[in-house]
């Protein structure tokens, strides 16, 4: 969609008069072909489903729709709905909590009765009886070679129960007609791209912005080569924890009056941009370089698929390729290979050590705000800040204040009658060996009982290390001593071979190999 300058402004001010037809027309872009017309083929171009006769996607009219897993999020759950609600015109949620939570976002989902139709579901709406799930969990458990490490197997049990639920959710707003269906996450919040932003000349004050663009795309789009199913990619851009300079007066200075603007993500944090890391590892002329890139997340047509579509036997409901018989397989897309963007906030460091039920422990979830918060922030932007403006200018004052009550404010937590999985999990750390940078050891992965060589990068508090695999660098962030030895037999295998053509790998295994049993220990 990169349009001459001179349409991209008329484009900004048919966005301005809430003209989404006109705009469709504006465009003025050739449509495209259906698909085939099963299953494992899904129908899904310009013509399935709801169409119109000039093969352009009929505007869904009821808006936005969107599923959403939650624990313990409803310091961010209160700004979510309401950017959302403004932002990208969501009308329709479903919602569901981890079982582990110990807090409820039910007060906050009453207020928006009548402006938003809300389901909350429990685990009779998604989960199949108990011994299914648990063979579920179990083929997740990596085809059973896994060890009945705790972590592990409570990771799983939580992945897969997520993974249903975002199928389910999917199932459920295809059976209402609903069209596009953001999955995403509470503290993650999507806008255009800086490209797409600059060409329409739009400011996110202005209503349902990105669901204008939405109403417009075509598939396969002219213009991004990579938009040719109805499983839109979305760059997922990391944001940091550091605060700008005299934050209260230039944070508040932006905002409407009666609210603090460092209670909201999308107004305090403005820093992101990874920054690539070179590690010298310990053999010679051999160096790896990190970064901290995360994986995008995708927004789905459902008004391009027909229901029997979302039950390809591909599709698992992964978070970040819930319909993987559509969904690219690249995770890592550029800001200019997409319209859309999902800015994904730290928080707080209290914030974010607030879910006490995580499956992998205070401790992982410390290491993890360290690393993100280290190698982000490189670039700044204040684009989110102008939606609060229009969104108390849209609904008022009073109204306003109702719906965004208690944002970001952390509730107290209830005592609970047993004591968190992941605490008892940590307790097992406490008799592993302590590594530091540079020591040469073997990973297992995922507690998946694939151990494979790898360089200590990094050290963090409460046992947690980053590590640099061999040969491929392909760093972990936030492992610990329980899943890390120093001899025992390994995998020493590569994805890409074309990238170690000419690379003796079994030499260089023998000679990391040899260096680990010369390196001093402790």
């Amino acid at each position: 969609m990169v349009l001459p300058w001179s349409r991209a402004l008329m484009v900004g001010v048919l966005l301005t008069f809430n003209a989404p037809f006109l705009l469709m027309i504006f465009l003025d872009r050739e449509p495209s072909t259906a698909c085939a017309n099963n299953y494992g083929t899904p129908l899904f171009h310009n013509d399935a489903a709801i169409s119109s006769g000039d093969g352009r996607k009929v505007p869904d009219s009821t808006g936005t729709s969107a599923c959403l897993y939650i624990m313990d999020d409803n310091h961010y759950l209160i700004e979510w709905m309401a950017y959302h609600y403004h932002a990208a015109n969501l009308r329709h949620l479903i919602i569901t909590t981890d079982p582990d939570s110990l807090t409820s976002p039910q007060h906050i989902l009453d207020r928006w009765k009548g402006r938003m139709e809300i389901e909350l579901w429990n685990d009779t709406h998604f989960l199949p009886p108990n011994a299914e799930f648990e063979e579920v969990v179990e083929d997740r458990m990596f085809g059973g070679k896994a060890n009945k490490e705790r972590q592990a197997y409570t990771l799983q049990t939580h992945r897969a129960r997520q993974d249903l639920f975002n199928l389910e959710c999917l199932r459920q707003h295809k059976r209402k007609d609903r069209g596009w269906v953001l999955m995403i996450d509470t503290d993650e919040y999507m806008t255009l791209s800086p490209d797409m932003r600059y060409e329409l000349g739009v400011s996110m004050e202005q209503p349902n912005v990105v669901d204008m663009v939405l109403k417009q795309i075509i598939l396969p789009d002219p213009y991004y080569k990579h938009l040719t199913t109805p499983c839109v990619p979305i760059h997922r851009r990391q944001f940091s924890a550091r605060e700008r300079e005299n934050t209260d007066k230039q944070v508040n200075s932006m905002v409407p009056a009666g609210f603090d603007g460092n209670n909201f993500q999308t107004l305090r944090w403005i820093r992101y941009g990874w920054k690539t890391v070179e590690y010298q590892t310990r053999l010679k002329d051999y160096k790896c370089y990190s970064n901290a890139e995360i994986p995008g997340k995708v927004i789905i047509d459902l008004g391009r698929l027909r229901l029997q579509d979302m039950n390809h036997p591909n599709n698992t409901g992964d978070v970040h390729q819930p319909l993987e018989s559509i969904c690219n397989k690249n995770l890592y897309f550029h800001t200019t290979e997409t319209p859309f963007v999902v800015n994904h906030y730290l928080g707080t460091l209290a914030q974010w050590q607030y879910r006490a039920g995580d499956k992998r422990g205070q401790g992982f979830r410390l290491a993890k705000y360290q690393f993100l918060n280290s190698r982000n922030g490189l670039k700044s932007t204040d684009q989110l800040i102008p939606w609060l403006r229009g969104f108390v200018s849209s609904l008022g004052e009073e109204e306003a204040k109702i719906l965004l009550a208690g944002v970001g404010i952390l509730e107290p937590l209830p005592q609970r009658q047993e004591e968190p999985v992941q605490k008892q999990v940590n307790l097992s750390l406490q008799d592993t060996e302590v590594y530091k940078v540079g020591d040469i050891v073997q990973e297992n992965y995922e507690g998946a009982g694939d151990w494979s060589w790898a360089e200590v990068s990094a050290v963090y508090p409460n046992g947690y290390y980053n590590v640099c695999y061999f040969p491929d660098c392909d760093e972990f962030v936030a492992t610990f001593g329980a899943r890390m030895r120093r001899t025992g037999e390994v995998v020493f295998e590569v994805e890409d071979e074309k990238e170690f053509e000419g690379v003796d790998l079994k030499k260089l295994e023998k000679e990391i190999s040899e260096l680990a049993q010369k390196l001093p220990r402790g």
